[in-house]
């Protein structure tokens, strides 16, 4: 996705954290032996994509100030479409970045929320409630969603610490408001700074 920085390495952002810890401490939520996983890394263009509702300058700016993302699904082995649970860990080229991530992600759930109130797949109801934590910065959704006859409960959290965001989606698969927030908090203390990344300025 980006040829220049194999002709001139220099250019290439460096990482400065080790995402796969967080994708780890995730997992371990859900049995190996009930939930299949597929772990991947998540290109630009693939965060371009989610964020196509948005203005293409909004997309653009956090497309280019993304440094690294992992991301992890699961799913129950024995009924796959019953539902899934998601998380991506992102780290940006700074912590401002990052918060404009965050910006980004609620400016298109609010639009989701405008776009998708008819057709199979449908958002019934959305709320959206502010972390009021000392320690991150972000925010949770609860969503109820028909798809078909099927009703459902979505809810999601979207949080950053420094330069680093975690997002997280439990998709008909229940948590508590508190143990979301509690979550993020300690899947950002998951990320491990790369021993031989330079110290922050």
């Amino acid at each position: 996705f980006h040829p220049a920085w194999y002709l001139d390495p220099s250019q290439r952002p460096a990482v400065l954290f080790d995402l796969e810890p967080a994708l780890t401490r995730f997992a371990a939520r859900f049995p190996e032996t009930e939930w299949s996983a597929q772990r991947m890394s998540l290109q630009s263009a693939q965060i371009e994509a989610a964020l196509a509702l948005l203005p293409p300058e909004t997309v653009q700016r956090v497309s280019r100030a993304l440094r690294a993302s992992r991301a992890i699904s699961l799913q129950p082995s024995a009924a796959p479409d019953s539902k899934m649970v998601v998380l991506a860990a992102m780290e940006f080229e700074s912590a401002a970045a990052a918060l404009d991530y965050l910006d980004a992600a609620r400016a298109l759930a609010d639009l989701k929320a405008e776009h998708m109130q008819s057709g199979p797949l449908r958002i019934l109801a959305s709320e959206r409630s502010e972390l009021a934590r000392p320690d991150l910065s972000g925010f949770l959704a609860r969503i109820r969603m028909r798809n078909g006859a099927f009703e459902f409960e979505m809810k999601t959290l979207d949080a950053a610490r420094g330069s680093v965001v975690v997002e997280t989606v439990f998709s008909a698969e229940p948590i508590e408001d508190a143990a979301l927030a509690a979550l993020g908090s300690e899947l950002l203390d998951a990320v491990a700074r790369l021993a031989d990344a330079p110290a922050p300025r």
